[in-house]
C-alpha cells in the first residue's frame, strides 16, 4: 500500500534536487496565441534554444496531474507557481548542465542502473522507498517482489512510475559524475595549506587610534555636483541595476461582511436549525445546507472537542440540538447523533490483498486466508509476509501497532473500533482488500458523536459591489502620486510600499497578486489602477518609480553619491590631521582620542573589538611587523593608526593534511552552485516567464 507512493514521492524528490521535478498547470490560450510573426508564442532562450510556451505548458500540465494524483488535492496558486519554477530549472537543467555531460561522454551503464536498483549498494532513494516505516530497515527482497508485481496492474501506472523513478535516479548519478569529476581537479597546495593555517591562527595584539567620520558633521563638508558626477562616472560599476524594479504605493479595501449580511446569515440559520433538530437524514441535510463539507466528528471525549461543547453535549439528550453559536466568524450548531462507550485506541494487524480488475479472484483468495487462519492451519503473520501487498506492515507479520479512530480510512477504521478482541473481519477500501485480526482493544469512554450545521458570515453582491465602487471612486479621484498618498491619508487608509521585481509572486498582505505585478512593468510611473480584487481585497495601486536594468541615472543615487564623497574628503582632510606622528600615544594626545586595545587578531577575523567591522583595516595591520606603527589607513567607518604591539606567531605543525582537506571541502561545497551559475551565464538565458505568468 506504501511502496507505490513512495516512489512517487521520491522520483520526484529526486528531480527537486536536480534541478526541478516537472510538475503543473495550464496556462491557456495565451501561450497559443501567434506572435506578430505569425509564430508560436515564446517565454525564453537557453543556450539558443527558444522555449516555446505551449511546449513548457505541456509538460506543466502533465506533472500537475500527476501531483494531484500523489497528494489527492488540488494544485493552489502557490504550489503551482513553485511547479513553473521547477519546470523552468529542469530545462535549464536539460539544455546547459547535459550538453556539458554528452560532450565529455559521461554515463551510467545498465550495469551500474541495476546496480543501483537491485545490487548490494542500492541508491539512498530506493532504500528510503522500500524501508520498514516502523523500523527503518531496508529489505532488498521487498524491491524484486514489487519489480515481480509491477506487471500485474492493468493499468500501466506501477510499471511508468518505476521508468520514471528510475530516470531520475540515472540523471541525480550523471549530474553527480559531472560535478565529482570537477571537485576532483581542486588540489590544494602545501603552500595554500600553510597560509590557510597562518592566516588563521596568527594573532595580532594591537593599540590604535581611530578617527570616525561621525564625528564631523556633514553640512561642514561642502560638495560639488561636478565632483558628485565625477565620482559617479568613475564609479559606475557600483551604480548597476541587475534586473528591472517597479516602485508601487497601495491601498486595500478589506471587504468584510456589513451588519445586514450579519442579520442575513442569522435569520437563515436559525431557520434552518428548526429544520436540522427535525431531519431525519442529518447527511443529506447537511449535504445541501452546510457550507464547506458535511461535518460529522468520530465519537469523540469531551477533551476533544471545542471548549463550549466540552461539557454541554454531554448533558444533552440523542437528537437535541446546540447552538447557534459563532466560531470563526462562521454560525453553527451541533446535533446529537450518539452516544457510546468506545476504545480510545485499537491494536491492530492486516492482509492487504490487491483488486487488480477482479474482485472476485481477491475475494477468493482472502476468504481462503482466512478459513487458514480459522483452521489454525497457517499463522497469520506468516501469511501477511507471503501475501500482503502492504509491504510496509508485512515484513512485521502484518501488525499495524496500537492507533488512534480517526487514523485509518474510513472502513477499516469501523471496522476495527466496532469489532470485539479477536474478531477478523474484511473489509473493502481504495487500497484493496483488507483482511484484518483485532488484537487488543484500550480502555472504553463515554463518547459522543456530533454533526454540525455550519454558515460562514460572508459579504452580499450589495457589500462587494460597495467596497468595488469606493475603490472605483478612489482611484478616479486620486489620479496622480501626489494626490494618491493625501487621498490614503484622507480616507483613513494603510498607505503601503513596496519594491518589484518582474518575476516577484509576493505583495505584502496580497493573495496571488501577479496580476498586479503585471500591471506595474506594463504602466507608466505616475498611473494609477482600476481596482484589483485579490481573495477578501480590493487593492488600488500607483507606480511611483521604474528602474531598468543598466546604469542608474545620477540623479536617483545622488544621496548615495553625496555620501560617499563626503567621506572620501573626510578621510583626505583625518588622514592629513592623523599623519607624520611615529608614536602611538603623541598621535592619541595630540588629537584628544581615546587610545583603543584590539587582541588576538588574524588575517581571517571578521571583525575588531572597539573597530567594527573593517575588513581592509584588519589586512593593513596583519602586514605589519612587531613594534610598527601603520601610516593612516582609510577605513568603513573611519581613518584609523595602528601600532602592533605583539605578534603571536601560529605554532608549528608538522602535517597540514587536515588543513589541506578543509580547503578541499570549502572549495567542493561551491562547485555545484557556482559552476551552474557559471554555465548559466554562458548560455545566455532569456527568461521572459514573467511577461505570462
Amino acid at each position: 500500500m506504501a511502496v507505490i507512493g513512495k516512489i512517487r514521492e521520491k522520483s520526484t524528490l529526486i528531480l527537486i534536487i536536480i534541478g526541478g521535478a516537472l510538475l503543473a498547470f495550464v496556462l491557456g490560450d495565451l501561450l497559443g496565441n501567434k506572435g506578430s510573426m505569425g509564430g508560436p508564442v515564446n517565454i525564453g532562450e537557453i543556450n539558443g534554444q527558444e522555449i516555446q510556451g505551449l511546449d513548457f505548458e505541456a509538460r506543466v500540465s502533465k506533472n500537475i496531474a500527476d501531483y494531484e494524483e500523489r497528494n489527492s488535492v488540488p494544485a493552489t496558486e502557490e504550489v503551482t507557481s513553485s511547479i513553473r519554477d521547477m519546470v523552468w530549472n529542469q530545462l535549464l537543467i536539460d539544455y546547459i548542465v547535459k550538453k556539458e555531460i554528452e560532450k565529455l561522454g559521461i554515463e551510467v551503464s545498465p550495469e551500474e542502473l541495476f546496480d543501483m536498483v537491485r545490487g548490494n549498494d542500492p541508491h539512498p532513494q530506493v532504500r528510503q522507498a522500500f524501508s520498514n516505516p516502523q523500523t527503518g530497515q531496508f529489505n532488498p527482497d521487498d524491491v524484486i517482489r514489487y519489480l515481480k508485481t509491477m506487471d500485474q496492474d492493468p493499468s500501466g501506472k506501477a510499471k511508468n512510475q518505476w521508468i520514471q523513478f528510475e530516470k531520475s535516479i540515472k540523471e541525480e548519478r550523471l549530474q553527480a559524475k559531472y560535478y565529482n569529476l570537477i571537485k576532483k581537479g581542486l588540489y590544494p597546495t602545501l603552500t595554500e595549506a600553510k597560509r590557510y593555517y597562518s592566516d588563521a591562527s596568527t594573532m595580532f595584539n594591537v593599540r590604535f587610534v581611530a578617527k570616525r567620520y561621525a564625528t564631523l558633521i556633514d553640512s561642514t563638508i561642502e560638495v560639488s555636483d561636478k565632483e558628485l558626477k565625477s565620482f559617479y562616472t568613475e564609479n559606475i560599476k557600483k551604480y548597476q541595476q541587475e534586473e528591472p524594479i517597479r516602485e508601487i504605493k497601495y491601498v486595500t479595501y478589506q471587504i468584510l461582511p456589513s451588519e445586514d449580511d450579519k442579520l442575513e446569515t442569522e435569520k437563515w440559520f436559525k431557520e434552518k436549525m428548526e429544520e436540522f433538530t427535525a431531519s431525519t437524514d442529518d447527511s443529506l441535510f447537511l449535504a445541501a445546507n452546510s457550507d464547506g463539507t458535511p461535518t460529522f466528528t468520530y465519537f469523540a471525549k469531551a477533551s476533544g472537542l471545542p471548549e463550549r461543547l466540552d461539557t454541554v453535549v454531554f448533558n444533552m439528550e440523542k437528537g437535541q440540538v446546540f447552538g447557534p453559536y459563532i466560531e470563526f466568524n462562521t454560525y453553527k450548531a451541533s446535533k446529537i447523533i450518539d452516544f457510546k462507550l468506545t476504545p480510545d485506541s485499537v491494536k491492530a494487524r492486516h492482509i492487504l490483498i490487491n483488486i487488480e480488475g477482479d474482485t472476485a479472484r481477491a475475494m477468493a483468495l482472502v476468504d481462503s486466508l482466512k478459513s487458514l487462519v480459522l483452521s489454525k492451519k497457517r499463522k497469520f503473520e506468516d501469511l501477511a509476509k507471503e501475501f500482503s501487498k502492504d509491504f510496509g506492515s508485512a515484513q512485521e507479520g502484518g501488525s499495524l501497532g496500537w492507533f488512534k479512530e480517526g487514523v485509518m480510512v474510513p472502513p477499516f477504521n469501523d471496522a476495527c473500533f466496532k469489532g470485539k478482541k479477536g474478531d477478523l473481519p474484511i473489509i473493502t477500501s481504495q487500497f484493496g482488500i483488507h483482511f484484518i485480526e483485532i488484537l487488543d482493544k484500550g480502555v472504553e469512554s463515554k463518547k459522543v458523536q456530533l454533526a454540525t450545521l455550519e454558515r460562514k458570515i460572508e459579504p452580499s453582491g450589495a457589500t462587494f459591489d460597495k467596497y468595488f465602487n469606493d475603490a472605483t471612486a478612489f482611484s478616479i479621484k486620486y489620479n496622480s502620486a501626489e494626490t494618491f498618498v493625501k487621498g490614503a491619508e484622507e480616507n483613513g487608509l494603510n498607505l503601503r510600499s513596496q519594491e518589484l521585481k518582474q518575476a516577484d509572486r509576493f505583495v505584502a498582505d496580497l493573495e496571488s497578486p501577479r496580476e498586479l505585478i503585471r500591471w506595474a512593468f506594463n504602466g507608466k510611473v505616475n498611473e494609477i489602477s482600476d481596482p484589483f480584487r485579490f481573495g477578501e481585497k480590493f487593492v488600488v495601486a500607483c507606480i511611483t518609480d521604474a528602474k531598468e536594468k543598466g546604469d542608474i541615472p545620477f540623479e536617483k543615487v545622488k544621496d548615495d553619491v553625496t555620501v560617499e564623497v563626503r567621506k572620501n574628503k573626510k578621510a583626505e582632510q583625518f588622514i592629513k590631521e592623523m599623519s607624520g606622528i611615529s608614536n602611538i600615544d603623541e598621535l592619541s594626545q595630540k588629537l584628544n582620542l581615546p587610545l583603543e586595545r584590539g587582541d588576538n587578531i588574524s588575517f581571517s577575523s571578521f571583525s575588531v573589538p572597539g573597530m567594527g567591522r573593517e575588513p581592509y583595516v584588519v589586512g593593513k595591520l596583519t602586514t605589519l611587523k612587531k613594534g610598527q606603527i601603520s601610516i593612516p589607513i582609510k577605513g568603513d567607518q573611519g581613518v584609523y593608526v595602528v601600532y602592533v604591539d605583539n605578534i603571536i606567531d601560529a605554532p608549528e605543525v608538522s602535517d597540514y593534511s587536515g588543513y589541506k582537506t578543509s580547503i578541499k571541502q570549502s572549495w567542493a561545497s561551491r562547485v555545484n552552485n557556482e559552476v551552474f551559475e557559471a554555465l548559466k551565464e554562458n548560455a545566455n538565458v532569456i527568461d521572459d516567464r514573467a511577461k505570462f505568468y
